[in-house]
């Protein structure tokens, strides 16, 4: 970084502050994160609908007289 700073002229102190940002609890954010958001369950492709209702012939009714 202290080339970068040096060649885009930025003061040393700017390179400073940014070093002394404390550091990120990545394993601690990714507890809670997992823990909060679960993962999505995919469930697996619907088989093919099978029509297997009984197949009841149809007659019209007879008008009776």
């Amino acid at each position: 970084m202290a080339k970068k700073a040096a060649e885009l002229g930025e003061d040393a102190e700017e390179e400073e502050k940014d070093d002394d940002r404390p550091e990120f609890p990545l394993e601690e954010f990714m507890t809670e994160f997992n823990t909060t958001n679960p993962e999505v369950e995919i469930p697996d492709e619907v088989k093919v609908d099978i029509d297997n209702d009984y197949d009841i012939p149809y007659t019209a009714p007879v008008r009776q007289e």
